[in-house]
């Protein structure tokens, strides 16, 4: 990978209208200004706008990826895919660190991730629906596994959660999909690109996303699963120390 002074450099050649550079006491590095494009995507409308934006580059860039705000106003304040700091929600993390690492660069993150959330913004503003198909903000990541998984049941993500971080990737031990096969002849591929790109911090995150959109699920009664969780899901919890599932917060010690 390029040294981050040459990843800006490149960034700013493609959208010259990023022309404000400034370094935090933090070491955090933000650029910002004015971003033009022009996007389309699997045959749908072509759209061109203009955002300013701000991208903040962490000190621990690139294990941990950029922020990115919108500055103008243009995104409306309701929008679901924000965070509370007003940061743009680009993709679930573990979802976003794949996409970055087919393209570890700056321009690569702005190109994949940056531009195609703008795009999503302003298609579904215009034609009323998300061209990428969309995931609830709350649930984003359960979605995810659940997906990329093909789990039957939503709240087996935190089966798969808890096998990263107990395992990281260990291709003997049984796919957390719950196929029954052991991990080399059922997920591998994708459990070791997501043991690779995950951090201690970021998997820990997801963990608990995870745990507390299974928690609130369960007390509304409103899982996919045709039955109450299965006894591998109150296992975890359970050793996480949650001795009920009416219990809201976790937190791993």
């Amino acid at each position: 990978m390029n040294t981050l002074e040459s990843q800006i450099a490149e960034l700013r050649d493609i959208y010259t209208g990023l022309n404000g550079v400034q370094s935090r006491k933090d070491g955090t590095i933000i650029v910002a200004g004015q971003m033009s494009f022009e996007a389309s995507a699997d045959g749908l409308a072509s759209i061109s706008d203009t955002f300013w934006i701000e991208i903040h580059i962490p000190n621990s860039y690139p294990e941990t990826l950029p922020r990115v705000f919108e500055t103008e106003g243009k995104i409306d304040a309701a929008y679901e895919h924000k965070f509370r700091d007003e940061s743009l929600c680009l993709a679930v993390p573990a979802e976003q660190s794949l996409v970055f690492h087919r393209e570890p660069s700056l321009l690569g993150f702005v190109t994949n991730l940056v531009i195609p959330y703008l795009y999503g913004y302003l298609y579904s503003r215009k034609y009323g629906k998300h061209p990428f198909g969309e995931r609830s903000h709350a649930g984003g990541v359960v979605e995810y596994f659940a997906e990329v998984f093909q789990l039957s049941n939503d709240l087996d993500a935190l089966v798969v959660v808890d096998y990263l971080q107990k395992y990281g990737f260990n291709a003997r031990k049984s796919c957390p999909c719950g196929s029954g096969r052991r991990v080399r002849h059922c997920h591998k591929k994708l459990l070791l690109k997501l043991h690779d790109v995950y951090t201690k911090e970021t998997l820990r995150s997801d963990f608990n996303r995870v745990a507390n959109y299974c928690l609130r699920t369960l007390e509304k009664g409103n899982t996919h699963a045709s039955k109450g969780p299965s006894k591998q899901i109150n296992n975890i919890l359970r050793s996480r120390g949650y001795r009920s599932v009416t219990r809201r917060k976790v937190r791993i010690n």
